[in-house]
């Protein structure tokens, strides 16, 4: 994931990529999804090669992504409703599934 989201003199992408990306996150943030490292916690540091004040030294650190919508307990959660909003928030994500995929890839780590 790490030169998907790295600047281009790094990772020899286009502009236009990153710009898509931030792009991505807006959009997440505008329905209330926020995007994470997931359950892994983050690197402390960039990995080597980008430089410690890299514009996206956040995501840099990162081990994967992921998507997450919060709610407070209520009553719909025990109700067919729940399906809809579960389906809601996957909709939501499906535009970084579909970049995460086109830009990423499959993990070439075996799964321990």
């Amino acid at each position: 994931m790490n030169d998907a989201v790295g600047s281009p003199e790094f990772a020899g992408f286009p502009p236009e990529l990153f710009v898509f990306f931030e792009e991505l996150r807006r959009d997440l943030a505008s329905r209330s999804l926020t995007l994470g490292p997931g359950a892994e916690q983050p690197l402390r540091t960039v990995p080597r090669g980008y430089p410690q004040e890299h514009p996206r030294a956040e995501v840099l650190r990162w081990k994967g992504a992921a998507v997450v919508q919060e709610y407070d307990r209520a009553p719909w959660m025990h109700a067919p409703e729940a399906l809809d909003r579960i389906r809601s928030v996957w909709r939501g994500a499906d535009a970084l599934r579909a970049w995460l995929e086109a830009r990423v890839g499959a993990s070439t780590t075996p799964a321990s």
